[in-house]
């Protein structure tokens, strides 16, 4: 009977929302019906060569729809796409053409004359005008050219004088003996520009011998963050007179370089180390150092870019150092997507791409201050690298390869063997294309069944719901031993625990409830005065509810807060419960949330709203609610705390007598917890038993407490002589510092009956 009233429920709230979708569907379905009637393009454009001009079609009336065809009379001046952009190929005259249809399928043209020029160099600049060098020494010449898009950029190179001093194609110039002649750069484009410059040839003598060449013995190196590594060089001529090198980095947040050559890694990312010599002969070479975080857990995100998953975004910089970021990808969902203008698709409620850069650029601002507090947080740089668009165009869309679906490709074709963690918080479309383009590569290879089993091993996937059809149509059938979390319930795709962190007034789908007890810190006065206010610019970006301030949403949250080393293992099997909560297997590789797993909720209420208590599959989730709230309050301190000891920093806690025991049924266990503080701040103790997560079913199920003798760090229970062999129990001790936003840790032990 309830199962009836929460569908019925469920179905109701669906049926709300598709009323206020329809009406402007329909009108735009009618708007669409109205047939082309002409098409028009400018008259005339000038387009340079190696530039690019988009034409705009004008349509009558202008609500129709239309595919509109381009072709150019010489392709040889200038071609154009199938989206009327047009590339200026050389100087010359050709005349570009759109063509339509209309409803009785007659042909409306429009037709543009293109002038294609070439810009011409207006001036040129050398580095230097004049220069001594030795007998045998090199140097480049570097020339500037304005305008920097100039159509045609080649230069011609010549020497007055080639016994003296030559000069290649490229600009190299070598002395060759002693004397003076004039390097000349000039224009190839027809712009009659030039510039000259005076060398000078001296013979070298013995106290004036320079470094001729720098020799790293690496010219590529990885390091995991933390890691130093010193560089070792060659220089030569072996009596060269000045020998000093001087080391830089091209991005300290990544990697420095001392004095010495010894390299420090900080943070991932790429950054290369330039070695030059110091003797003024311009002698130089690139290390290429590569930072990776080996030991954390790999993920790459994919996002809708709704406002819920930049909320969720916005949080995640805040745990940035403690896994092993690899890519925030851009997809599109049954929600959002950024439409296809070469198929007709219009956008539907798509944020663009440009927020996560915008928010990145904050926690570049912020970067220094979570760098005191703790170790690992990423580049900004490296961020932006990895921010990447990935299939958007409609919901469920798999057209063909992005960068997105490209970064998902190669990271699980890659040789890092550690599991590959999979967030959509979108649909998992993008993901989709990244697997059948695997498929669609290695199918019909030798390769095939290796491929497949790296695959498999490899990929683990955490869906948020099922926000298209991607998962359930092309994944579950044609990688069925893909692992996956899925919030959710089979062929429900949207009911799912997370819906009590995904906009709290529907947070009652499916039984999601989120009583008052676990909800204070997602008040207005909490989330405005922990998050948002006066925890500098990143955070000031957070969205909260516009009615009072209180917390709107972060329904994708779940998906990282998997990834969390809290203690709770639940990494080990999604089973054992944890910040994102409980769930249990579906099939041998699935695992699903609502309507699967259940814990015992003390604070849920009876249909007269009154605290009866009873099982809830939220409450797997809405338990860790407060602490989870607390630590993310205690992470914004650190975006504006400059001061180790201006914020707090969570404590930890282990177990001495292990964390995976065996014992008999009666037989007495004693554990003993010691946690350390790094703030010196005094620690709070809580043991229990999570009976919900272990198979231990007897009398005594959720009823082991630590005895009266314990300590607060010291708990002994008696193994129930009605557990089975093989039964396990999950014993759980939690410790708190004792601040006003508190920062916890635990410790699951789990005991197997023998």
């Amino acid at each position: 009977m309830r199962k009836k009233q929460l569908l019925a429920g469920f179905l109701a709230f669906v049926m709300v929302g598709a009323s206020f979708v329809m009406p402007g569907n329909t009108l735009q379905a009618e708007a669409a019906k109205k047939p082309l009637q002409k098409i028009s393009v400018p008259k005339k454009a000038t387009v340079y060569v190696g530039a690019k001009k988009k034409l705009k079609v004008t349509k009558a009336p202008k609500s129709a729809s239309a595919k509109i065809n381009w072709k150019s009379s010489n392709k040889k001046v200038a071609k154009v796409d199938k989206k009327g952009i047009v590339k200026g190929l050389k100087a010359g005259k050709a005349t570009i053409t759109a063509t339509a249809k209309d409803k009785n399928k007659k042909t409306l043209k429009a037709a543009c004359k293109v002038t294609v020029k070439k810009r011409l160099i207006k001036s040129l600049t050398t580095d230097f005008s004049s220069t001594v060098m030795e007998v045998g020494a090199t140097k480049a010449v570097k020339v500037s050219i304005k305008p920097g898009n100039a159509s045609v950029k080649k230069l011609k190179y010549t020497s007055s004088d080639n016994s003296i001093a030559s000069v290649s194609s490229t600009g190299l110039i070598t002395a060759k003996k002693e004397g003076k002649a004039t390097v000349n750069v000039s224009t190839t484009d027809g712009s009659k520009k030039s510039v000259s410059i005076q060398i000078t040839v001296k013979t070298k003598t013995a106290s004036e011998v320079k470094v001729s060449g720098i020799l790293a013995e690496e010219t590529s190196i990885k390091l995991e963050v933390g890691t130093p590594k010193q560089i070792n060089v060659t220089v030569t001529p072996e009596n060269a007179a000045n020998k000093k090198l001087n080391y830089n980095t091209s991005d300290p947040d990544v990697a420095t370089v001392s004095e010495s050559g010894m390299i420090q890694a900080h943070a991932k990312g790429n950054a290369e180390i330039t070695i030059s010599a110091a003797d003024g002969s311009g002698i130089s070479t690139v290390v290429n150092v590569a930072v990776v975080q080996e030991s954390k857990i790999r993920t790459i995100v994919t996002s809708d870019a709704e406002a819920d998953d930049q909320n969720s975004f916005m949080r995640l910089m805040l745990y940035a150092n403690e896994i092993d970021l690899e890519g925030l990808v851009f997809t599109s969902s049954q929600f959002h997507w950024a439409g296809d203008p070469e198929t007709g698709v219009e956008m539907n409620s798509w944020a663009g791409t440009d927020w996560a850069k915008g928010l990145l650029d904050d926690y570049a601002k912020v970067y220094e201050n979570l760098k005191v507090h703790a170790d690992g947080y990423p580049a900004p740089n490296y961020l932006q690298s990895i921010v990447k668009e990935g299939n958007i165009k409609f919901k469920g869309d798999m057209t063909g390869e992005t960068e997105g679906s490209r970064l998902v490709k190669e990271a699980l074709l890659d040789d890092d063997e550690r599991t590959l963690y999979l967030q959509a918080w979108g649909g998992s479309n993008t993901i989709a294309m990244a697997l059948k383009s695997i498929q669609e590569e290695y199918a019909n290879s030798s390769e095939w069944n290796a491929i497949c089993e790296k695959i498999n091993r490899k990929a683990f996937l955490y869906l948020i719901g099922e926000q298209d059809e991607t998962y359930s149509e092309y994944i579950s059938k044609e990688w069925p031993e893909i692992r996956a979390i899925v919030d959710g319930t089979q062929n429900k795709g949207l009911d799912g625990i997370f819906w009590t962190f995904a906009y709290p007034w529907m947070a009652n789908i499916a039984g999601n409830t989120r009583e008052p007890e676990l909800t204070t810190t997602f008040s207005g006065d909490w989330m405005f005065g922990n998050i948002k206010n006066g925890h500098g610019p990143l955070l000031a970006n957070y969205h909260l509810n516009s009615s009072d301030d209180g917390f709107l949403s972060e329904g994708d949250s779940p998906a990282y807060f998997y990834l969390l080393d809290t203690g709770l293992r639940n990494l080990e099997d999604p089973a054992y419960g944890g910040w994102n909560g409980r769930f249990v297997k579906d099939t041998d590789n699935v695992y699903r949330a609502n309507g699967c797993a259940f814990d015992y909720n003390p604070y849920l209420r009876d249909e007269a709203g009154n605290i009866a208590g009873g099982m809830s599959s939220a409450y797997t989730f809405t338990r860790w609610f407060d602490d989870i709230q607390n630590d993310f309050a205690s992470r914004a301190d650190w975006c504006v705390a400059s001061d180790y000891g201006k914020a707090n920093h969570r404590p930890t806690v282990s177990v001495s007598e292990g964390t995976d025991l065996t014992a008999a049924p009666g037989e007495r266990v004693t554990l003993h917890a010691a946690a350390t503080d790094p703030d010196g701040d005094r620690i709070s103790y809580e043991w229990w038993q999570y009976y919900e997560a272990d198979s231990y079913s007897g009398d005594s199920d959720g009823k082991l407490l630590p005895e009266e003798n314990s300590s607060k760090h010291i708990a002994t229970i008696t193994i129930p002589k009605d557990a089975k062999s093989g039964d396990t129990i999950h014993m759980i001790v939690k410790v708190r510092d004792k601040r006003e936003n508190y920062m916890s840790h635990y410790q699951r032990v789990v005991i197997t009956v023998q």
